[in-house]
């Protein structure tokens, strides 16, 4: 399968399984034959483009765009730019071109969205009074390696951690 079909699974899948944690979503996209290394990608990087996606259009400042990721101990090992992972590229290729959302209902989006913790936290923060232009993305922090660490994709993302 090619990227593009990757995701087109990876969303068929989000949207049939919306309360399944991620360690679940990723063991579907291995029974369906994609590799162990790229599933956990997917499980990450799709969410975050359709959060960012959503954010955009709510005027949020996306920041640099930049991820880092860190070592078990949790210090920084790498800084990159989420655009240059192609799972998130396109992704974000795909909704802009209007290919994924054309056949999504408000459930499915919400349900994807819920995956994002940059989408949470602008959520939280909005519901707390905040105004969308006041808010501004910073650097996600993503925790590696990915296919060694499964058990973190439960407990509400905490393979992600947000900051503002």
């Amino acid at each position: 399968m090619d990227t593009r079909q990757l995701i087109q699974l990876t969303v068929e899948i989000l949207a049939t399984n919306e309360s399944s944690e991620d360690a679940a979503i990723t063991e579907l996209l291995i029974k369906r034959g994609v590799h162990k290394s790229a599933a956990h990608r997917l499980v990450i990087f799709v969410p975050l483009a359709f959060g960012r996606y959503k954010l955009a259009e709510l005027f949020v400042d996306m920041g640099d765009g930049n991820y880092q990721l860190v070592d078990k101990r949790g210090r920084i090992i790498a800084e990159k730019q989420l655009a240059n992972e192609p799972e998130f590229a396109m992704t974000l290729e795909l909704l802009q071109e209007g290919e994924l959302a054309a056949n999504m209902n408000r459930s499915v989006w919400q349900g994807i969205l819920t995956r994002s913790p940059e989408f949470t936290a602008v959520n939280d923060a909005m519901l707390n009074g905040a105004q969308p232009k006041d808010l501004k993305l910073n650097s996600i922090a993503l925790h590696l390696p990915l296919e060694d660490t499964p058990q973190r994709y439960s407990s509400f993302r905490s393979w992600l951690r947000r900051t503002f």
